[in-house]
């Protein structure tokens, strides 16, 4: 559709909203939206005119890995306020995080079914920023409790790559040492960082930090940050599994090297660099030529299959960040 501009005063200019538009995301007179530039684009967005306030599901049938996927998805797409329904308030759920946990030393957490108003409290306990308010006989009421904000949204992407930069300490440090110990609890530092990667989701969905455009290449840098930290989860899962190492030498220096390259994208994320795009463009391709030479048998093949994943997407975020930079 087009607008005709109207001229107003001294070099002020205006153009009329759609009617339909303005409806459907009940804007009223004087109320605020934010007018981004992107190039030779005006993008007016009132995301916060038409804020989802409330959503409810009900979990009655739903087994627990199913009633994760309707809270990540609500919680991510920024609602206030999720009503959880259900029929039984005493029915017995597994475990909450017992169908996220590897290690058989868990198995007794796992076995240790809780009710429902436990079940849900631990479950929002994943989440950051929203708490349960109010718990009765068919439903579970659960809130924000603060509005997100661009400092929340720097700092809890700053903490993702605190946690990914241990993983890769602790993974050199048991190559070196040959002590795997510890490994044992990186599927818990996973968990914490799937908290910061959601958290960062609902921001991003609930404000305009950025322009819809760069946006979605912020959704997808995430996304892909996630699925590497995944990466050292299946790495420790399989050394713990088999106990010892082989081909030490080989995976440290290779270990290193990954290392290498995520400290150089690290640098590019917060302060772009074409010295570094292009030292980090050089690192990549040589670590894709050379890493196959590297592939023996069993834990060896197995670890170095899974950083070669993660250079691989280290590789694709590097393009996303040189994507956001224009």
């Amino acid at each position: 559709m087009k607008r005709k501009i109207i001229k107003q005063g001294h070099g002020a200019f205006t153009l009329t909203l759609p009617t339909g538009w303005v409806k459907r995301l009940n804007i009223k007179a004087k109320d605020e939206v934010d007018v981004l530039e992107e190039g030779n684009q005006l993008i007016i967005d009132a995301r916060k005119n038409s804020d989802k306030n409330s959503i409810s599901f009900d979990i009655s049938d739903l087994p627990i890995p199913i009633i994760w996927k309707y809270f990540s998805v609500i919680y991510r797409e920024g609602y206030d306020e999720i009503i959880v329904k259900f029929s039984d308030p005493y029915k017995k759920y597994e475990n909450a995080y017992g169908f996220i946990t590897p290690y058989s030393k868990d198995q007794t957490a796992q076995n240790n079914c809780k009710t429902v108003f436990p079940t849900i409290q631990d479950i929002v306990n994943r989440f950051i920023g929203i708490e349960i308010i109010d718990f009765k006989n068919n439903c579970c009421i659960i809130k924000q409790m603060e509005e997100p904000s661009g400092k929340q949204f720097e700092n809890s992407i700053r903490r993702i790559y605190s946690i990914i930069d241990q993983f890769f300490l602790d993974l050199i440090s048991a190559i070196e040492k040959n002590d795997f110990r510890v490994l044992e609890e990186t599927h818990l530092s996973d968990v914490n960082l799937d908290r910061f990667h959601d958290f960062c989701c609902r921001i991003l969905n609930k404000t305009s930090l950025k322009s819809p455009g760069k946006s979605q290449l912020i959704f997808s840098s995430l996304y892909l940050l996630e699925l590497l930290a995944d990466e050292f989860k299946h790495i420790s899962n399989f050394i713990l599994d088999k106990k010892k190492i082989s081909g030490t030498n080989i995976l440290l220096n290779f270990s290193k090297i990954v290392y290498k390259q995520f400290k150089i994208y690290e640098q590019i994320h917060f302060k772009f660099d074409h010295n570094l795009i292009k030292e980090a463009y050089n690192l990549s391709f040589n670590l894709f030529r050379d890493c196959t030479k590297l592939y023996k048998k069993d834990i060896e093949t197995e670890v170095i299959y899974h950083l070669r994943k993660i250079s691989e997407y280290i590789y694709s975020l590097t393009e996303l960040r040189l994507e956001m930079e224009y």
